[in-house]
């Protein structure tokens, strides 16, 4: 489970450096680069790393693996909004003309409209079913562009919180006489 959350966490910050990113320490699951200053042992590292991981944590309110799996969530459901969004739109102008135009022969045909003229009311049905089924495929455009929209800031207020965590980390680390860097 904590390896898959580090490569979510990985692909979330953009941790590319396969060196850096197959290092394992929580340094590089947040992506961070860290040298010990004072020739400290990897298990001395490690231990510092938790330590100011949890600082971090306590300083930002952050956990970038908890963003790690909100990240993934919101993404989910911004991919499904898009795709149902998509679906509505498909066909809706074409399946507003045949709608429309049936509905202008049985007006026709109930009012006992000659044929020429139940052709006309269904020419002119199809043509108002047309304009509403483009309406709806414009609202179901306009949502999915929202739904992007939405995706596109929460991904900008996870990065902010990651840069804040980070810091944090690097601060802590730097403190504890490692050279940190992201």
């Amino acid at each position: 489970m904590m390896q898959k959350c580090l490569v979510c966490l990985m692909g979330l910050l953009g941790v590319v450096t396969t060196a850096h990113s197959q290092d394992g320490t929580l340094a590089a699951a947040v992506g961070v680069f860290v040298f010990p200053a004072d020739g400290q042992e990897a298990a001395e590292q490690s231990r510092d790393e938790a330590d100011c991981y949890s600082w971090a944590v306590e300083r930002t309110g952050t956990d970038p693996f908890d963003l790690a799996r909100l990240s993934d969530q919101q993404q989910a459901r911004a991919d499904q909004a898009a795709r149902q969004a998509q679906q509505a739109g498909q066909g809706a102008a074409a399946g507003g003309a045949v709608s429309g135009a049936v509905t202008g022969a049985l007006v026709g045909s109930v009012f006992g409209a000659s044929s020429k003229n139940r052709k006309r009311m269904a020419s002119a049905g199809a043509l108002a079913g047309g304009a509403a089924g483009s309406a709806q495929r414009q609202q179901a455009q306009s949502q999915a562009s929202a739904a992007a929209n939405q995706a596109a800031r929460q991904q900008a207020s996870t990065e902010a919180q990651i840069d804040g965590f980070r810091t944090a980390f690097s601060t802590c680390l730097e403190a504890n006489d490692y050279i940190a860097k992201f």
